[in-house]
């Protein structure tokens, strides 16, 4: 994945727009009848009528190849399932009915997601998401976006940040995305407790980075331990190898060359491991890298971290390690003695 704008790119970043979604709501009508001295009511949810307003497409993937055509979802968050889906027509238009039995609860904050095949569709390609936040406020629906209900590179990249925010280290309150992008022409976003503008703006080229790269953005980005932001082990080219170390032997502070595919290229993005312990890597590339075997280190195999992706290597024996040896000598685990008596 480029960490630059291409002339390709930039071509492509001048076409990414905006999945605009004018809702048309109506009010709850009291429909039920009285039963035991309760009004019973049963909510009608009015349907979400939008359009999706874009350029024609480029030679790169732009958000009117994910907009045209699109399954658009409605997705609990809670258990991961889809309430309701629609497909946009060829202009962007679509209208996301409800069943009669969804009754939306009060605060309770949703996904609304945009999905598409690229590339027509066709095996070999990826396919891209692009999503908001959404939330029934018992008179209508509110998003990330203040006013109209808007899907773009800005909502994407707050809903992906949330996301991966949540439970690191505390649990992020999702609700408080709503209405946190006050203006989409620029997009301007006023921060929340743990995303802050510093995030935002380290995720924004991110999700834009991947569709110019035929990418899906959910899944093109990831937070590493340290809290930074960047591309995911997948949209490095896919999840790390390692095939090779040199040598396969050696004492504590030997350099070990180590050959793979799929490495990070910045140091920061990656761990490497001999038998569980952390090492000082020197140099990297996207197929190699050196390390030093670190102190406390063991026989046993290596291991290379990029993000959430683990990947086992062959197994580096250290020399020069008497097992169970904290302090002393080899000649006084022998029952030997430096005492001439």
């Amino acid at each position: 994945m480029a960490t630059g704008w291409t002339h390709r790119q930039a071509g492509a970043a001048a076409f990414w727009s905006t999945i605009l979604l004018v809702g048309c709501y109506r009010g709850i009508p009291p429909i039920g009848t009285v039963a035991d001295s309760a009004v019973q009511q049963a909510i009608v949810v009015a349907p979400i009528r939008g359009t999706v307003f874009l350029p024609a497409r480029t030679v790169a993937a732009t958000m009117l190849e994910v907009a045209t055509a699109a399954t658009v979802s409605l997705i609990e968050t809670a258990d991961n399932t889809t309430v309701s889906t629609t497909v946009t027509d060829g202009d962007g238009a679509f209208v996301l009915t409800f069943p009669a039995t969804f009754a939306p609860g009060q605060g309770t904050v949703y996904v609304l997601e945009a999905v598409k095949g690229l590339s027509s569709n066709l095996p070999g390609n990826n396919a891209a998401r692009v999503r908001t936040l959404i939330r029934w406020t018992g008179g209508g629906w509110a998003s990330i976006t203040a006013g109209p209900i808007v899907v773009n590179s800005a909502t994407t990249a707050l809903a992906i940040g949330a996301a991966l925010r949540d439970g690191h280290p505390s649990a992020f309150d999702f609700g408080s995305l709503i209405g946190a992008i006050t203006s989409t022409q620029p997009d301007v976003y006023v921060p929340v407790a743990n995303l802050s503008t510093a995030d935002f703006q380290a995720l924004l080229p991110l999700v834009r980075n991947a569709v110019t790269d035929n990418q899906d953005p959910v899944a093109a980005i990831t937070l590493a331990d340290g809290g930074t932001w960047g591309p995911s082990p997948w949209a490095l080219g896919g999840f790390p190898a390692v095939t090779g170390i040199s040598p396969s032997s050696g004492q504590v502070g030997t350099d070990v060359t180590v050959t793979g595919t799929g490495f990070a290229t910045v140091i920061a993005n990656e761990t490497f491991f001999f038998n569980g312990m952390p090492a000082t890597i020197a140099t990297t590339s996207a197929t190699s890298l050196i390390a030093k075997v670190p102190a406390g280190a063991t026989t046993g195999a290596v291991t290379l971290q990029l993000g959430s992706a683990m990947a086992m290597g062959p197994t580096f024996t250290v020399t020069g390690v008497v097992p169970g040896l904290i302090d002393g000598s080899l000649d006084s685990l022998a029952g030997g003695s430096d005492d001439p008596n």
